[in-house]
């Protein structure tokens, strides 16, 4: 077995939040190859994620193995997604982690992080160090220090009603299309990806009608917020600057 220290407080509990979307979305057969390569999993993890039967088990043990593995391996791991699964790559990048979250991870494992010890030091330098590595690439840019941004004020969009026009928009935009899954996310709907997948795989259709079929659950989940204006927000937030701003000049 591969001999690494423990993953740190910050970097379980991202790993712990993003769970139920590498449970919905990861295709372990794409990125094993690359770990075993990068060192991130021996090849005895390797055999093991394998000889699971069925893709969910299989993510589920790695998921089991990553945990057990080092901040660099998750941060390596998190580097490999960004070929092939790159919305996810970004959702895990994204994700925030509050000194309260960090304080009651240690609560829940019987340890004080703010006992003076040489652990509870050692544990905070680790989280020190997670959360100052590589921060422009793991901080979504709608959360960076405001002088990093370029801040444009905008006219505020009315609750217009989404139409199928609209719909076009976001359909006819190629990278919106190749991230939906993140948009999904974003909406609180990653449950839904994986029957979105099936229905386009079942009935061989085009990958853009994945926004459509993921439009029409966000209004039947959330009609309240199926407008014009929080669909821009969410635009926004993904850093789909270029759609929103389309949406906003045609129909805001």
């Amino acid at each position: 077995m591969l001999i690494y220290k423990k993953m740190n407080a910050y970097d379980r509990i991202r790993l712990m939040k993003c769970t139920p979307c590498i449970k919905d979305s990861l295709m372990p057969k794409y990125v094993l190859s690359s770990m075993l390569a990068e060192d991130i999993i021996d090849e005895e993890d390797f055999r093991d994620v394998l000889s699971s039967k069925g893709r969910e088990k299989q993510v589920q043990k790695l998921i089991e193995i990553l945990s057990q593995k080092s901040s660099q391996a998750f941060r390596k791991f998190i580097k490999i997604l960004d070929e092939d699964h790159d919305w996810l790559a970004e959702t895990i990048k994204s994700i925030e982690v509050s000194d309260d979250e960090v304080e009651s991870f240690f609560a829940s494992r019987g340890n004080n992080p703010k006992r003076i010890t040489s652990d509870s030091v050692q544990q905070q330098a680790y989280i020190d160090e997670a959360r100052g590595i590589d921060v422009q690439d793991s901080v979504p840019m709608n959360r960076r220090p405001a002088a990093q941004q370029h801040v444009v004020e905008r006219p505020q969009s009315q609750s217009k009603e989404i139409t199928y026009e609209m719909l076009t928009v976001l359909r006819r935009n190629s990278r919106v299309v190749r991230n939906w899954c993140a948009l999904a996310h974003r909406l609180g709907l990653s449950t839904q990806v994986n029957s979105i997948h099936m229905k386009i795989n079942m009935r061989m259709e085009s990958v853009d009608l994945a926004i459509i079929y993921l439009m029409e659950e966000w209004k039947g989940i959330q009609p309240k917020d199926y407008n014009l204006e929080q669909l821009v927000r969410i635009l926004r937030e993904e850093q789909f600057n270029d759609v929103a701003d389309q949406l906003e000049a045609m129909y805001g």
